[in-house]
């Protein structure tokens, strides 16, 4: 068996925006199996791989070392590296990687970097190298920082928390430069000046401004509507303030096709040299499209919901049309100012913003999910606006259970939603809660409204872990919530520690009132307790056997019977015994209350 053999290939070849390196190994027919080696800036992607002519790509082939170490991943690729100028300390520094050059003697692997204070050769360091996306590049937020007084870490943690924050979900985007520094806590940057941008179809760098890098991501590739002060081209590249691509293209790479190359990667003999131009004249996506990992799918919050589809040109530019003729747009004194709600609402038409997963502290409990009939659903309209979105129509509070049935019916309807609205994790916690508790009814039976509030609090805190463990990005984690609807978990043997701490309070608080002195009894009792001899006579032991228990209590003859209970509340005065109806009475209690009670 051969050992395999490494390729260098273009841009796209590969389901990638830059170059990327390949494995193969030749078979009979002169093709080769490519597979896309995980090194340097591809290092994190997924598997892939694509049958090849062995004839395009062997004049491409390269070093086992090359390939596994990725360093010529990296041209087209916006970067901070540590470098140091005019003899100083080591600085961040920003620039964009125009070609590279490898040895196999690793401390000769060097990185050409064109930035906006000149173009230099950075020693290849992984460490000391972050590729970064174009809008966090533009914001140059370590710009000039020594690398003593800004850890390699630290330059990493920045960058990443600037790009969350611009790229947050909803309404929490953040596109202005200064707003993102507060948040983060790091001291205010400028987005003026240019910044050099590598065009890798046409292999030239273009210096496009800042804000025009960082308005074009935000408004463009997130198909936001800009404010009509902000305006852009077709391309990062066309930037309105002037700067033409052509005219201010600083530097063209090397032609070694080892290196980078304006042919295509398939076809390397001279015949094939105009598919290379139709190539070159594609526009290169945006830095934004091209990272891969850097952005989450709308799935990730457990919500099935799909992107909105980009406008065609011609759709466009029609709608601009429209949008241009608004008042509220073009000044005056008829301006058109919208009001707070009617922005909220407008906002939440055009961004499709899903059902929130706001259970517990922020609000939303099961409950809130309970059945209801025709007449409570006409009561609740009558009673609440819904049509009103104002902060001051808030969310109603929710009707408490009476019995565990109650806690069932409202997992039902919250399951139907969940089935059509949310991701199957989230459908799976709803289901691991309605068999719990179906086994719990099996043994208990309950109808204490506090032992029941206390249940409905624990699932609310099961089901606000879901969105907890959705916001830090781990869905996976999910399934182990799960696994807390059972009776052995800590979190549910503390709710049963609270409920039977209750419980022994009510007992002890219905001994201490056993022990106080007798209220006056009338004559007809005192009369018939000298006559029968009752007050003093113990209940046989055959007698309290055959009494009927409702909620651990024994029946209390005295309730039953002509001569009554002291007690007129739901609990005798004696422990261990209850006031309750039953629908049979054995023969025994029967002739036992009839002989020591004055009957029933």
């Amino acid at each position: 068996m051969t050992s395999p053999r490494f390729f260098y290939l273009k841009p796209r070849t590969l389901d990638t925006a830059g170059f990327a390196y390949v494995s193969g190994q030749p078979s009979d027919d002169q093709d080769v199996e490519a597979h896309r080696v995980a090194s340097g800036r591809w290092s994190e992607l997924n598997v892939y791989s694509v049958a090849l002519p062995l004839a395009s790509v062997s004049r491409r082939e390269v070093a086992r070392e090359e390939a596994q170490g990725g360093l010529g991943t990296y041209v087209g690729s916006c970067v901070c590296v540590a470098h140091r100028w005019d003899g100083g300390a080591e600085r961040w520094t920003y620039g964009v990687v125009t070609g590279y050059r490898w040895s196999s003697d690793s401390n000769r692997c060097v990185l050409h970097v064109a930035s906006s204070a000149g173009n230099f050769d950075f020693g290849y360091d992984k460490e000391l190298l972050q590729d970064l996306a174009v809008e966090t590049y533009a914001m140059r937020l370590c710009k000039g920082h020594s690398t003593l007084s800004t850890m390699p870490a630290e330059m990493r943690a920045v960058h990443e928390a600037a790009y969350s924050a611009f790229h947050a979900r909803w309404w929490g985007a953040l596109r202005s430069l200064e707003a993102i520094c507060d948040k983060i806590g790091v001291a205010a940057v400028e987005e003026t000046g240019v910044v050099p941008v590598f065009d890798i179809s046409s292999m030239q760098v273009a210096q496009v401004s800042a804000k025009h890098v960082l308005d074009f991501v935000f408004y463009h590739d997130e198909n936001c509507r800009p404010p009509p002060s902000v305006k852009f081209g077709n391309s990062i590249f066309d930037d309105p303030a002037g700067q033409a691509p052509a005219a201010a293209a600083t530097a063209r790479v090397s032609s070694n096709p080892a290196v980078t190359t304006g042919a295509d990667p398939l076809q390397d003999s001279d015949d094939d040299s105009d598919s290379s131009v139709e190539e070159a004249a594609v526009p290169s996506q945006t830095r934004a499209s091209m990272k891969r990992g850097r952005e989450g799918d709308l799935t990730d919050f457990g919500l099935q919901v799909r992107a909105r589809p980009r406008l065609s040109d011609d759709e466009a530019s029609s709608a601009q049309l429209l949008l241009d003729g608004v008042p509220g747009e073009t000044g005056g004194k008829g301006q058109f100012r919208a009001s707070r709600l009617q922005n909220t609402v407008h906002q939440a038409i055009v961004n499709g913003t899903p059902l929130w997963w706001e259970f517990g502290t922020r609000g939303l409990s099961l409950l809130h999910f309970g059945r209801i009939d025709a007449t409570c659903r006409r009561q609740l309209l009558a009673k609440y606006d819904m049509c009103d979105f104002s902060s001051s129509n808030g969310l109603p509070r929710p009707v408490p259970a009476k019995s565990l049935d109650d806690i069932l019916a409202a997992l039902d309807v919250l399951a139907l939603l969940v089935e059509e609205v949310y991701q199957p994790f989230v459908g799976g916690v709803i289901k691991a809660a309605r068999k719990f508790f179906l086994l719990q009814k099996t043994f208990r039976c309950t109808t204490d409204e506090e032992e029941l509030a206390d249940l409905v609090f624990w699932i609310d805190e099961r089901l606000e872990k879901v969105r907890t463990c959705v916001v830090l990005g781990s869905t996976a984690r999910c399934s182990t919530i799960q696994d807390e609807f059972n009776v052995a978990h800590e979190s549910f043997v503390q709710v049963q520690n609270i409920i039977h701490k209750r419980r022994l309070g009510s007992l002890q608080a219905s001994t201490a009132t056993t022990s106080l002195p007798p209220r006056g009894r009338n004559k007809h009792e005192d009369s018939f307790s000298s006559r029968t001899g009752a007050a003093a006579e113990r209940v046989p032991e055959f007698v309290l056997n055959a009494l009927p228990i409702a909620q651990g209590r024994k029946l209390c003859m005295r309730y039953l019977s002509n001569q009554g209970c002291r007690s007129t509340g739901p609990w005798c005065t004696f422990a261990g015994r209850g006031h309750f109806r039953t629908q049979q009475l054995s023969a025994t209690v029967r002739k036992f209350i009839e002989s020591h009670y004055g009957g029933l």
